[in-house]
């Protein structure tokens, strides 16, 4: 399971923005009229996590990846900004 914790974070630091707000490579977005509606990429793993939990119910390599990309993504000072601010219309 640590060799997935290690995977799945050094797995997050590739995925993710070199900083705060900034787009990763993978990125997760809706726009809800003019509201943009960000799924962080620690609340996809988390999602994974339970789902993965919920079917094999074991604590191993892949749970520890989840889990090494949540503990990643919670690294991020923006980490709980899901809803963004109104989008200016152009």
């Amino acid at each position: 399971m640590y060799i997935g914790i290690i995977l799945g974070y050094v797995f997050g630091v590739f995925i993710g923005g070199k900083s705060e707000g900034e787009r990763g490579r993978i990125h997760f977005e809706w726009f809800l009229q003019k509201t943009r509606l960000h799924i962080h990429h620690w609340i996809v793993f988390l999602l994974l996590l339970i789902l993965y939990m919920y079917i094999y119910g074991s604590m191993d390599i892949i749970s520890g990846f989840f889990i090494g990309g949540i503990i990643h993504g919670l690294t991020y000072n923006d980490w709980y900004k899901i809803i963004e601010p109104p989008v200016n219309s152009l």
